[in-house]
């Protein structure tokens, strides 16, 4: 490849030029005092420890350690979300050969928790307060982000499955989603004619909730990654 010279780093400068000259043209360009006034101006609220790449990931830790500090009913805003996506809003007629149903609820567990009318006229709201009486009686409140998740999405599909599975892992998820799948695998194997067309969806349902799982621990790990960033540069050169 030739060596061609780069216009602008290789031009030369012409003696006869005046610096004081060429500094006055720049000033013009950028706005001089103007822009100078208008620049600290719009720092002036701005904390210095603010602006420095410390400071700002500081910053994010602090949000991020507020929000894994959220309390229960909060946690339960976001996990609720991802039940109903998995539920879904249609009415089945007769669901798992267990009755009619809306939103994931049966009409008799809808029962259970005080509902009156037809499940096929159950509101959203309604479904909500049910799941949300239901969080409180499964004991994920007091269990830490994701394996709530996991617990309160088992508890829904089967309340006794999901004190069994929680007790097996020993809190581990992952352990808790393999018990879960084999669960699945099991009843579709001992009772194909009943639970075989419901597994490919319980699949599709627990690579979900392994998604969520995976999601979080990588946000986790670039948050530890960013609280102390020299960890990571160490252990790759060998310092310790």
């Amino acid at each position: 490849m030739l060596d061609r010279p780069n216009p602008i780093f290789n031009k030369h400068l012409d003696p006869s030029e005046d610096p004081a000259q060429n500094k006055k043209s720049n000033k013009g360009i950028t706005g001089g005092e103007t822009f100078k006034k208008m620049l600290f101006s719009s720092l002036a609220s701005v904390k210095p420890e603010e602006t420095t790449v410390t400071g700002i990931v500081n910053q994010i830790i602090n949000q991020n350690v507020q929000a894994e500090a959220r309390k229960p009913e909060d946690a339960f805003d976001g996990i609720i979300k991802i039940v109903f996506k998995h539920e879904g809003h249609r009415y089945v007629r007769n669901d798992g050969e267990k009755g009619a149903s809306r939103f994931g609820i049966l009409e008799s567990t809808a029962r259970q928790y005080g509902y009156k009318g037809d499940i096929k006229n159950i509101s959203q709201a309604e479904a909500d307060g049910i799941y949300r009486r239901m969080w409180e009686k499964s004991g994920a409140a007091s269990l830490p982000y994701p394996l709530s998740l996991v617990h309160f999405d088992t508890y829904v599909n089967s309340p006794g499955a999901a004190k069994k599975l929680l007790e097996k892992s020993g809190g581990n998820i992952d352990t808790y989603l393999q018990l879960r799948e084999k669960r699945y695998k099991r009843l579709a194997e001992l009772r194909p004619e009943r639970y075989e067309k419901y597994l490919k969806g319980w699949m599709n349902r627990i690579g979900s909730l392994r998604a969520s799982v995976n999601e979080h621990r990588m946000m986790a790990g670039v948050l530890n990654t960013a609280s102390n960033p020299w960890a990571k540069s160490s252990s790759i050169s060998g310092e310790t």
